[in-house]
This record gives structure tokens, sequence and C-alpha cells, in this order.
């Protein structure tokens, strides 16, 4: 009978198989961290997609509220030109209530011309009248300017009043006008 020594294949078998097992747990150690960077992968990808959806819901939201703030604006600034406007013209009411208020009883307006401002003219107002009697004395005239004058209807508007001519034939003729002293 012949005696075989066996030992060095069972050596040589089991180092094979110690590096199979190597080789495989290395194996699957690379696969594993192969799938765990996919799966996070994966997942920054959805996280990514739904940021994404946000962020545009909010772009949508956000130019929602632009658009309406820019219309608030629109709407805010034709109000701002229309109160322009609206300073820049002439309130007659006051300034004819002024003058039936303060002209004496002596006294008529026969005509009268009002000029609200423009880019070339300042507002003025300019008046003619006449004595309602012959004899009327030069102070009724006058105080109804000064009157005219300190009134604060008048006077805010027109700061400057002035008497232009005064004619005295048989009855007595004025000319008054009224505006900014560096308009007239």
């Amino acid at each position: 009978m012949y005696k075989l020594n066996l030992y060095p294949e069972h050596a040589r078998n089991r180092k094979e198989g110690k590096q199979r097992l190597i080789r495989t747990t290395i194996a699957t150690a690379m696969a594993g961290f192969m799938l765990m960077i996919m799966g996070s992968l994966v997942l920054s990808t959805i996280l990514v997609g739904s940021r994404i959806v946000s962020m545009r819901s909010e772009i949508r939201h956000q130019s929602a509220q632009f658009s309406s703030k820019s219309e608030q604006f629109s709407a805010l600034k034709s109000a701002r030109e229309m109160l322009d406007i609206r300073s820049k013209r002439v309130d007659w009411a006051p300034k004819l209530a002024a003058l039936s208020d303060l002209i004496s009883h002596d006294l008529i307006l026969v005509e009268f011309e009002g000029y609200s401002p423009t880019e070339k003219r300042e507002a003025s107002l300019e008046m003619w009248g006449e004595a309602r009697r012959e004899g009327v004395q030069i102070g009724v005239l006058t105080r109804f300017a000064e009157a005219l004058s300190a009134d604060p209807r008048f006077h805010g508007e027109f700061p400057d009043l002035r008497l232009g001519s005064v004619q005295d034939a048989r009855k007595t003729r004025f000319q008054l006008l009224a505006g900014n002293e560096e308009g007239q």
C-alpha cells in the first residue's frame, strides 16, 4: 500500500477557499458600497426633484404677488398723477364766494376772466367792474381790494392783488388783477 500525503492538497484547497472567501467578501462589500452610492443618488434625485417643485410653486407665488404689487403700484402711480394734476388746478368756487361775500354794495363786477395755470402762465384772475352810482369814492374800491387780498380763500392762490386802472368819467370803472408776483 502506498502512503499518500494528502496534506499539501488539503492545504492548497484550504488556501484557495480562503482566497475565494476573501474575493467574495470584497466583491460583496463593493457591491454593497455601489448599492449605497446608487441609493444615495436616487434619494438625492428625489429630494432635488421635490425641491425643484417647491421652488417652482414659490416662483409662481412670488410672480403672482409681484404682478399684484405692480398693479397696485400702477394704480398708486395713477392716483399720484391725478393728485398732481388736481393740486395744480385752481378751485374757483371759494374765490367766487369770497368775491360775492366781500364786494361792496356800491360796486358791481361787469366781467371777469380766470386762467388756470399752464406751463407758460401762472393762475390769474382779471376783474372789471364799475360803481353803481356816481360819486363813489376810490376808498370803497381800495377797501374791497384790501379785504379781498386778506381773505384766505383768495390770498392762498392769488397772493398778489393789484388795482389795474381806475377811470372816473360819469361812473367809476376799475380793473383788478390777481395772481402770483412771479407769474404776472
